[in-house]
Formats: structure tokens, C-alpha cells, sequence
């Protein structure tokens, strides 16, 4: 009786080290992923990304004339400048912010070691 029983708690060891890494890694990259696509989405109510691309050669409020022509395209330009810049910033902070946590682990472990 006493084998089964050491078997079941070597089971059950490396079954939450298994729980463990998945709900680190994997729990965190989801929850970090969707949160930056929740913070972009809230950003697109304020930049437009995808609408100024789609019009990015139509006039601005639909002043035909070359002045409108020229002024949408600079004024629409400069508002996907900006917006991809802070986009870029975003994500890459969130891709700061994951390999950070996801590094806390092997830092542990390599201090533990050594």
C-alpha cells in the first residue's frame, strides 16, 4: 500500500510543477495579450487606425478642392504617424512587461543554484 502511495504523491508533484508552469507561462501570455488588445481597442475609439487608412486619399470633411485633398492626406498621415508610433510603444511594452514575468521563475531557480 505504502508504493501506491508514494507513486501518487511523485504524481501529483510534478503534476502541479506541470500546473504550475502552464498557468505562469501560458495563463499570464493570455492575460497580458488580452489586455494590450483591450487597450488598443480603446485606442482605436481615439486614433481611428483602420478608418484613416481607409480614407487616407479621400478629402478632409469632404472639401474637394486641392487644398482639401493635400491637408487630408498630411493631416491624416500625421494621425497614423502617431498612432502606430504609440501602438508600437504599447505592444512593446507588454512584450517588456511578459518576458519580464516569465523570466521571474528562471531567476529564481538560477539564484537558488547559485
Amino acid at each position: 500500500m505504502t508504493s501506491f502511495s508514494i507513486v501518487y504523491v511523485v504524481q501529483r508533484f510534478f503534476y502541479r510543477i506541470f500546473v504550475f508552469l502552464r498557468n505562469w507561462y501560458i495563463g499570464s501570455f493570455f492575460a497580458v495579450s488580452h489586455r494590450t488588445l483591450l487597450i488598443l481597442g480603446s485606442l482605436d475609439q481615439s486614433f481611428a487606425l483602420r478608418v484613416n487608412l481607409r480614407h487616407f486619399f479621400d478629402p478632409l470633411y469632404q472639401d474637394h478642392t486641392a487644398l482639401g485633398h493635400t491637408l487630408g492626406v498630411f493631416f491624416r498621415g500625421s494621425r497614423l504617424a502617431g498612432a502606430v508610433v504609440l501602438y508600437a510603444a504599447i505592444v512593446a511594452a507588454a512584450l517588456f512587461l511578459y518576458l519580464s514575468w516569465a523570466a521571474i521563475p528562471i531567476i529564481i531557480l538560477w539564484k537558488g543554484f547559485f
